[in-house]
């Protein structure tokens, strides 16, 4: 298990900044591709994405992951003040990798607010993006750590990684043109640097630059594939979102209550945990797809966060763009 282990701890050293820096350029993208919308409406926009599929999921899930506690590894109490702090405190959640839906709508509304205010003044980008950079540097530098009320501490932790993302977002084609990331060679090089800073700065504060050069790998190799044309991922356009959301569920019916029961090899529950994790939502965006009228399929789609008219015609155009490998990952 100690290869396993390590090959766990490498990548999750750039696996959340890796989300965190793709969520940033999609902000931007969506900046570029509809122009700045005024920030009241884009805070509704993200509440509806984010916090509503955040609350839903957590209350129904509350009742069965309290009688299930005995097969997890945290337990929870059955009491209202489990409840309230499942849902706001980030290492307390009831379904604990939401924290990245707290981390995100956070991240979303203080950097598209502080390029709206700025961006009306028409100040220099350049500007406004140095200015989060230094923001957030000197909050990842800070002596102590944020509380964990609403994954305040992981916006502190990670917001470097989002800003990076929005610049690349704002100047990918001036980069782009610098570095070759489209070259073997670049991806080589990229994964070379970062197992090399891994084992160099691994659990010190300085592991940043070693989720950098992981990021610059994974933003190659979508280079390599999208010169390619290698359209592999383009199944899953559309249920991205919904994977997130629902892929847990599929991780602990396999890897608690199927491994509690029935004594397989760990690496049986691993891949049914990976395979069921993608094709069950995957399944169930489909259905909801086929079925869009339909007002119960209006109401699960407002719950989770989906806009099914919209990922209709994203499917519709599909063969007639590029889909770009990183909008993909999430």
């Amino acid at each position: 298990m100690g290869f396993y282990r390590l090959i766990y701890r490498l990548f999750y050293s750039f696996r959340m900044p890796l989300f965190l820096f793709v969520s940033g350029f999609l902000m931007i993208h969506s900046i570029k591709r509809t122009a700045i919308l005024s920030v009241h409406k884009f805070f509704k926009l993200k509440v509806k994405r984010l916090i509503i599929p955040l609350a839903f999921l957590c209350i129904i899930t509350f009742i069965p992951r309290c009688i299930l506690s005995s097969m997890a590894d945290d337990a929870i109490d059955l009491s209202w003040h489990s409840l309230i702090r499942g849902l706001i405190f980030g290492n307390e959640l009831i379904i604990p990798f939401f924290w990245f839906l707290q981390t995100s709508f956070l991240l979303l509304t203080f950097c598209y607010g502080f390029i709206s205010l700025f961006h009306r003044f028409h100040i220099n980008p350049k500007l406004i993006f140095s200015a989060l950079f230094l923001f957030f540097i000197g909050l990842y530098l800070l002596p102590f750590r944020l509380p964990d009320l609403f994954s305040v501490n992981q916006v502190q932790r990670l917001g470097i990684y989002f800003v990076a993302g929005a610049c690349y977002g704002w100047y990918n084609t001036y980069i782009d043109t610098r570095i070759n990331f489209a070259s073997p060679i670049t991806g080589v090089a990229f994964c070379i640097l970062w197992i090399s800073l891994f084992f160099i700065f691994e659990n010190s504060e300085f592991i940043v630059f070693c989720s950098a050069a992981g990021i610059c790998m994974c933003i190659s190799v979508a280079k390599l594939l999208e010169k390619r044309g290698n359209r592999l991922l383009d199944l899953f356009v559309g249920a991205n979102y919904m994977i997130f959301l629902l892929s847990w569920y599929c991780n602990v019916f396999s890897q608690q209550i199927l491994h509690h029961y029935f004594d397989f090899p760990w690496w049986i529950f691993t891949i049914l945990s990976l395979c069921s994790g993608i094709l069950v939502p995957w399944f169930l965006y489909q259905l909801m797809l086929m079925t869009k009228t339909s007002r119960l399929t209006k109401i699960i789609a407002f719950c989770l966060g989906q806009s099914l008219s919209k990922t209709s015609v994203l499917h519709l155009n599909n063969d007639k763009k590029t889909s770009s490998c990183c909008k993909q990952i999430v």
